[in-house]
Formats: C-alpha cells, structure tokens, sequence
C-alpha cells in the first residue's frame, strides 16, 4: 500500500491530531464532509493577503505541488517568488490553538523546497493577521521528513494504531475502530 503512494499534506495534519484518522482516509476511503471553514478560507482574497504581508515578486496562488521521492503532495495556498521565496497558508478564522497548521505550513515549505528549489519564509496567515512567521530551517525540513516517515508506520499497518486521547468529541468517533461507542 505504501511503495509508490501519495501522501497529501492534510494526512500529516490529520497525524498531529490522532494516528488513527490517516489510518482511516487511507484505509476506507472515508471521505472528510467540507467545514465551514473550509469554503470560507476560498474566498478569502489572496490578493488582500499578499498586500497586507508586503510581498513583493511572481505571485502563485493555489500551487499544486508534489515531491516525487517523498511522495508528499498537496496545494499551496500562495506562493512569491521574489528575492526570496515565501509560501503562505490562508485560514478564514481565529483558532485558539494551531499547531496541526503549523506541520501543514511546515509541509508546504517543504514541498517548496523540494520541487522549486528553496522556501525562505513560511507564514501562516489567519483572520486577517499573521499567526506564525517562520524563517524556513534544514530543521524545519528534517521534522517533516520525519512526521512523512512516522505516516508511512501508520499507514504499513493492518491494524488502526492505539490511540492515547479521549474520542467523544472526534468526528470520525462513528467509523473509528478504536472508538468506544
């Protein structure tokens, strides 16, 4: 199931919050329903963002990006090049915590890196203000690599990895093997 898989960035995110949801989108083929956070965070106006972070240079925005060896893919919410290369990830709304945005932040600059040649600045960007700016680091990079290895022993598996954390309020409580009704 693995030698030759993609990987999309957002099961790495889904890592961060329990093994067993990446274990489940890969294993069922169960289908995430769209938030509302989600269809908010489309229109929202790059263009604003890209000003309001005074970047200056080539503008991509909705980058699909995928690194052949790792087999890591995803798409980057914007990306300028300039004299340096900054990958942005837009969210529509405030959280209190975001640190699965930072891995899926993290994982976009490494596609940036891997498949453009470098990422400089990594920032995410949520409401309408920076929530992390990060200078992207070989640290950086050997972290994703890392949570990519730590997927793929999830992924390998026959059955659903233990989980350490209360499930009541997990969306995936009704298809979770591990998942006490």
């Amino acid at each position: 199931m693995i030698e030759g898989s993609w990987f999309n960035v957002s099961l790495l995110k889904q890592l961060e919050f329990c093994p067993v949801i990446p274990w489940i989108l890969a294993r069922t083929g169960y289908k995430e329903p769209e938030t509302v956070s989600q269809r908010a965070g489309r229109e929202v106006d790059l263009n604003k963002v890209v000003q309001r972070l005074d970047l200056k240079g080539e503008v991509l925005k909705e980058v699909f990006l995928r690194d052949q060896r790792s087999g890591l893919s995803g798409i980057v919410d914007l990306i300028v090049r300039g004299e340096r290369v900054t990958v942005v990830e837009v969210k529509a709304f405030k959280r209190g915590s975001f640190g699965h945005f930072r891995l899926q932040l993290l994982s976009y600059a490494y596609l940036a890196y891997r498949t453009l040649g470098r990422a400089d600045r990594a920032v995410l960007w949520i409401g309408d203000e920076v929530g992390l700016d990060i200078e992207v680091r070989e640290e950086h990079l050997r972290a994703v690599e890392e949570r990519l290895r730590r997927l793929r022993r999830v992924l390998e598996r026959e059955e659903p990895p233990p989980v350490e954390r209360e499930c009541g309020f997990c969306q995936y409580r009704r298809v979770c093997p591990r998942s006490s009704p």
